[in-house]
């Protein structure tokens, strides 16, 4: 063995100046005087020599049995030590502390989470406000106001600004530009009747040939009374409804281009039930007078081009608050007139457009 040797190659134990372990007291030199020959059989004073067939740092030493019993308990020394440090404290604490920074870092995401979860509701809430259309933050008045729109917009031929003075005060019933109004812009006032409590009236428009649908109410409930840009051109139909009158003045209208004829009819119905026009009453223009009870004078007209278009107006006696009468009603022949809940009488009109009743409600 090497003279330099720093360690015991039993129990790797330091040695001295002679080589001998200071832990477990092995000879670690090649002194000849403590060996002994190898046996099986031996005695608790001997010297016991190991023989290895294979490599062993023992191999060639000599040692007593006291030696050999305080290098094992010393080898069973390092060992224990060995396997506390194999499980050090130290390397427990770090991974318990790695545990406990990641279930601090879970709390920590969950704190963080909770906190945000109402600023993100807000957040999506104020989003979802400014995505929302203006129109449902608007007042009643202001939505009125902004889905407005107007009724002469697709209007291609403007009335002519040079005309006459013309006035009338109409009643509910239907009219006829260029039959029963002249052509003309019209200032119209709404005038209740007297002694009815809560009075309305509406006033629409339709002219197909030149584009206008228009409806105006007037009344308490709408608080309108008066208007002053109402277009009526030749052939275009105002339907008036209600109980009260409707003043028209117009400085442009052109009372001279009106065609109309006298009505041919003489004669009165007074109507209980339904009837079938050619059939049961002959056709033609009729002012309709409620005589009791109230309801819908209801009746479907089918034009010459050969479609359908419900006319039912609302009539009613003095009680009801609806209109008493109904000015210019054109039944032509196959109309079906439905009378439910009151009586009625028909008058023929003054004045009609023609006899082919059918053609007044081509425009409409």
């Amino acid at each position: 063995m090497s003279l330099f040797r720093r360690e015991c190659s039993l129990c790797g134990g330091k040695l001295d100046s002679n080589n001998i372990c200071v832990e477990c007291g092995l000879d670690n030199s090649k002194s000849d005087e403590n060996y002994i020959s190898a046996g099986k059989t031996h005695h608790d004073s001997e010297a016991l020599t190991h023989v290895h067939t294979e490599y062993d740092p023992m191999a060639g030493k000599t040692v007593t049995r006291d030696s050999m019993k305080k290098a094992s308990s010393n080898k069973k020394q390092k060992t224990s030590q060995g396997n506390t440090y194999k499980t050090n404290p130290s390397r427990t604490t770090v991974k318990s502390q790695k545990k406990k920074s990641r279930v601090g870092l879970v709390v920590a995401v969950i704190v963080v989470l909770a906190n945000l979860v109402p600023v993100l509701m807000d957040l999506v809430e104020d989003v979802s406000d400014n995505l929302r259309t203006p129109e449902y933050e608007l007042g009643y008045e202001e939505v009125v106001a902004e889905i407005e729109t107007d009724p002469y917009a697709y209007v291609t031929r403007e009335l002519d600004p040079e005309g006459m003075n013309y006035e009338a005060e109409l009643t509910a019933g239907t009219y006829k530009g260029g039959v029963h109004l002249p052509e003309g812009t019209y200032e119209v006032v709404f005038i209740p009747e007297e002694g009815v409590e809560s009075c309305y009236m509406d006033l629409s428009m339709n002219d197909m040939e030149n584009g206008i649908y228009q409806t105006i109410y007037f009344g308490d409930s709408e608080q309108l009374y008066a208007i002053d840009d109402f277009r009526v051109y030749t052939g275009g139909i105002v339907n008036i409804e209600g109980r009260g009158t409707l003043y028209f003045g117009s400085s442009n209208a052109r009372p001279q281009d009106m065609r109309s004829e006298a009505n041919p009819n003489t004669q009165n119905y007074y109507l209980i039930d339904s009837v079938e026009v050619g059939t049961d009453i002959a056709p033609g223009v009729y002012d309709v007078i409620c005589e009791s009870g109230s309801g819908i004078f209801d009746y479907e007209v089918e034009t010459s081009e050969g479609y359908s278009i419900y006319c039912g107006k609302l009539i009613g006696d003095q009680e009801s608050g609806f209109a008493g009468s109904l000015k210019n009603i054109v039944l032509p022949e196959g109309t079906m007139v439905y009378i439910d809940g009151l009586t009625v009488t028909l008058i023929p009109s003054d004045r009609i457009e023609s006899e082919e009743y059918e053609t007044f409600y081509d425009n409409y």
